[in-house]
């Protein structure tokens, strides 16, 4: 019995009968056509948006992209988190947890593009309520995905000669094997007699805000329609930028990872 159905019948009869129907009465017939939920095989707790069972949410991820916890601060571990987005999306990430306190986003919607905002962060005791460290930018009907991050780039830039130089690159050692940044190009530094290497010295940045900066931790990553601007700064971040993964809930009501 569906359960708009089940309560018009009650209803129906109440009215008939010139009483209205009781609250146990209503309460049988919710139960009675509320769906199933299984319980997780460890029976463990659900995500409240999904309803993921959280620990058998990391097998979403690509094993080579989560982080292990040894090697963190005492007290601290990853744990798996979400974070709801617009039309029947998530995002799945492995959170910093430091005793007791784990990380969490909000989505922070905006014009052309949004952010995630930090509600409270397992490793730090306070977080401005303007630190954003995720952009995000839709790549929907966007044929060339750098290529659209390379125009959201310059936009922020108002030296036309430096911005005309910007092109993308990847980060290399020390970062996610599909991260990238946008940089000035090399003939553009030896131009303005700036060479690759340490002796940029720190502080060095090109590109606008969503560009290079030698001295901070920032770069995009492009996965499951979107591209991601992670802007970490040169602190311990409080999540795995290399574990973020698009959901999308599909007709069936099942949850699936977006490449």
């Amino acid at each position: 019995m569906k359960l708009q159905h089940a309560f018009a019948a009650i209803t129906l009869a109440g009215l008939v009968s010139g009483c209205a129907p009781k609250a146990d009465e209503v309460a049988a017939v919710a139960e009675e056509a509320a769906p199933a939920v299984e319980a997780c095989a460890d029976d463990g707790p659900r995500f409240a948006g999904t309803g993921l069972c959280i620990g058998r949410s990391a097998n979403y991820i690509d094993p080579a992209r989560l982080a292990p916890s040894e090697g963190l601060p005492e007290g601290c571990t990853w744990e798996m988190n979400e974070t709801m987005l617009p039309g029947d999306e998530a995002l799945l990430y492995q959170a910093l947890s430091c005793n007791g306190k784990k990380t969490e986003f909000d989505f922070r919607g905006g014009a052309h593009t949004a952010t995630l905002g930090v509600k409270q962060s397992g490793f730090y005791e306070t977080v401005p309520e303007d630190h954003e460290p995720v952009r995000i930018v839709s790549l929907f009907e966007v044929t060339d995905a750098k290529a659209r991050i390379l125009d959201f780039a310059r936009e922020g830039i108002e030296n036309a000669e430096e911005a005309a130089a910007c092109e993308v690159r990847p980060v290399g050692e020390g970062a996610p094997d599909d991260a990238f940044v946008v940089d000035a190009s090399a003939a553009y530094k030896t131009k303005m007699g700036l060479t690759e290497g340490p002796e940029l010295g720190d502080g060095y940045g090109a590109c606008g805000p969503y560009g290079y900066l030698s001295d901070a931790n920032q770069y995009w990553r492009i996965t499951g329609g979107y591209a991601f601007f992670f802007d970490l700064g040169q602190d311990t971040p409080d999540f795995n930028p290399d574990s973020l993964t698009v959901m999308k809930k599909g007709e069936d009501g099942n949850w699936n990872a977006v490449p």
